[in-house]
């Protein structure tokens, strides 16, 4: 049996923590091959267990249904697993995944835990510096197999934060590690062990192809549950190491953020290769080679080339460009941004200094209230908010008065992901992401609605390239506008390209 849900959750997590807290980072047009060659076929029979997964449990019956279900998670419970993942992005192995599952301890709030622990490494003006994640989560062992507790702990640069949320009746009781207050209740989490059995089903050739199944999980981005669609496309082989190994074709959608991923299952749900958005690949390898010959992502040399220099970049007022994307990849218009699909693939892009669309009530409550890392409502964030706008009346008086503070008394450093504004605001230090969540949380704190955007970069002028980068968008006037608390520009200039306002 395999955790889906606990590989992808660490595989956002890296795409959060390591390629957007960079003002430059790989270019979204690179894919990543896997080890083997996929090759679409028929139907075939499903025997094979890939090394190097070690996996107790008994196999399935030739039962209905629900019968099928409840042994599959019999054998989840009386199982143990452990496997090993090669993290790639661009042609770059930058970090290793090992996710595990095994009965709780006794004195856990449930029965049967499963875990991902992984380390990604990245590089920038010649600092080096590697992100840790761990999660566990526990689940009853009994129907209906709730999700009863879960933490998680993220380790960067000295910094150590975990974070737990725990089952009580039918809330969740959300608490950090060695920090003061009351803990913060919510809606308990509807995941159970049956999402996870969606997510890696054990018994593929009862798979019903084309049929999508609708599954929730808890997840640590909105610390609320999100809707995964998940879609069995085609029975397929993969060719590894000159044998052909069986397997299914899972699709992934994330109806909250419209995350993508793709997953090649083989026999007892195990995943040999899964893509998660356009760069990041992760690979079926034993220990030894997943953790070996890590080089990691040296996000200045990864930028998206471009045939002009920009002198100057900071002045210009308007821009445009002609991209060539994937298939299946669109840009949104926003603040500043039109878009514009041509012939043969080319959309051109219009960029300038003006306001976007207006806001409706929904999206001004949305970008009013704390959202993951955005913790506005924390006592240090709503006292430093206070003391830089007192005297300021209108949201644009408050904007540029929160953009120059950020700017001036933020260190700009590479932090590789420090996990939230209010800790943003203890250590004073951070680059493009750091900036974006610290200002983005000061200014909900002061009744000004705003949001952060993610997306490209004008960076470098001897290599002309954008990079990947965070910015903010306010409400000014009715209307978003964007600004920039890294360079202090308000309203940022037109070499900002927008492709969403969730990171992932």
């Amino acid at each position: 049996m395999f955790s889906f849900i606990s590989l992808h959750r660490v595989s956002s997590r890296l795409l959060c923590g390591a390629l957007l807290v960079t003002s430059v980072a790989c270019s979204p047009n690179a894919a990543v091959e896997g080890q083997g060659q996929v090759q679409s076929g028929p139907e075939v029979p499903h025997k094979a267990t890939p090394a190097p997964l070690k996996t107790a449990g008994a196999p399935l019956s030739s039962a209905s249904q629900d019968d099928q279900e409840a042994l599959a998670i019999r054998a989840m419970l009386e199982g143990s697993m452990e496997a090993w993942y090669g993290l790639y992005m661009l042609d770059k192995k930058v970090g290793h995944a090992r996710i595990w599952a095994q009965r709780a301890e006794s004195d856990a709030p449930g029965a049967y835990v499963l875990g991902t622990d992984a380390e990604l490494r990245i590089q920038a003006h010649g600092q080096a510096h590697s992100v840790s994640l761990g999660e566990r989560r526990t689940y009853e062992g009994r129907a209906p197999y709730r999700l009863m507790a879960t933490e998680l702990r993220e380790r960067s640069q000295g910094l150590e934060t975990t974070r737990r949320a725990s089952r009580q009746g039918d809330t969740f009781v959300l608490s950090t590690l060695g920090e003061q207050g009351a803990p913060r209740t919510i809606d308990a989490s509807a995941e159970t062990l049956r999402s996870v059995l969606v997510m890696s089903p054990r018994d593929l050739d009862s798979v019903p192809l084309g049929e999508a199944r609708d599954v929730t999980v808890f997840d640590w981005e909105s610390i609320a549950d999100q809707v995964v669609r998940v879609t069995p496309k085609q029975y397929t082989t993969l060719i590894r190491a000159g044998v052909k190994t069986p397997v299914l074709e899972l699709e992934m959608q994330y109806q909250g953020s419209g995350l993508k991923a793709l997953s090649l299952v083989a026999a007892d749900g195990v995943a040999l290769r899964t893509t998660l958005g356009a760069g990041l690949v992760l690979k079926l390898e034993e220990e030894n080679v997943a953790k070996a010959e890590v080089v990691g992502l040296d996000v200045l040399a990864s930028g998206v080339r471009v045939s002009r220099r920009l002198k100057k970049p900071d002045e210009h007022r308007r821009l445009t460009l002609q991209v060539r994307l994937n298939k299946g990849v669109t840009l949104p218009e926003g603040a500043g941004q039109g878009v514009k699909v041509k012939a043969d693939g080319v959309v051109e892009v219009s960029l300038d200094m003006s306001p976007g669309a207006k806001l409706g009530p929904e999206a001004r409550q949305r970008a009013l209230a704390p959202h993951g890392p955005i913790d506005s409502k924390h006592p240090a964030i709503e006292a430093q908010a206070l003391a830089i706008t007192a005297g300021y009346a209108s949201p644009k008086e408050k904007t540029q008065a929160l953009v120059k503070w950020v700017y001036s008394n933020l260190k700009k450093e590479l932090a590789t992901h420090i996990p939230s504004a209010s800790k943003v605001l203890e250590r004073r230090v951070g680059d493009c992401t750091e900036h974006t969540w610290l200002f983005v949380a000061l200014a909900r704190a002061s009744g000004v609605a705003a949001r952060p955007v993610y997306g490209l970069m004008y960076i470098d002028d001897d290599a002309p390239s954008f990079g990947y980068h965070a910015w903010a968008e306010v409400e000014v006037d009715g209307r978003w506008v964007a600004v920039d608390p890294t360079w202090q520009q308000f309203p940022a200039d037109a070499t900002h390209l927008r492709l969403g306002s969730d990171a992932l």
